[in-house]
């Protein structure tokens, strides 16, 4: 191949690469996990892994101030926050909306066992109530499956 064809190849050959990386960015969102003990300190040194639903995972570790931040494209992931003395805690789905930080916090109990924590928010507050008598603040309403950038 003539030098002149080639360097035009390479040269599209990185446009499209650049375009490509451009795109994933575009549709990038952030997760910034806050870890506490149960005492509300910052605990550092927890493993956070989120494993999106086809199997991808990402793995951070919380710093001195008990945060990590992870950048993932927008979709729904699992997230895992693990330390070897504390019990480790599983948020099943969360949401990461493209172009915005998504807030978690987790909070660890001291001791290791095979137990699980499930952390949980009740969607109808009054048994006797109405469906639509439910309260939902902004972020749970912003980061909710139907809203916002998937509609």
């Amino acid at each position: 191949m003539p030098a002149p064809a080639l360097a035009s190849f390479l040269i599209a050959v990185l446009a499209a690469g650049a375009q490509a990386a451009q795109a994933a960015l575009d549709d990038a969102g952030t997760l910034r996990v806050a870890v506490l003990t149960e005492e509300q300190q910052p605990l550092s040194g927890v493993g956070i892994v989120a494993e999106a639903r086809d199997g991808s995972t990402w793995q951070a570790t919380t710093n001195t101030s008990g945060i990590a931040v992870l950048g993932l494209g927008a979709g729904f992931y699992r997230v895992v926050a693990s330390h070897p003395l504390h019990v480790q805690v599983v948020e099943p789905v969360v949401r990461v909306v493209r172009n915005k930080t998504v807030p978690l916090e987790f909070v660890l109990r001291a001791g290791v066992s095979e137990e699980m924590v499930v952390v949980a928010s009740a969607i109808r507050k009054d048994a006797y109530g109405s469906v639509g008598a439910s309260f939902l603040d902004r972020e749970a309403l912003r980061t909710a499956a139907g809203s916002g950038a998937d509609v």
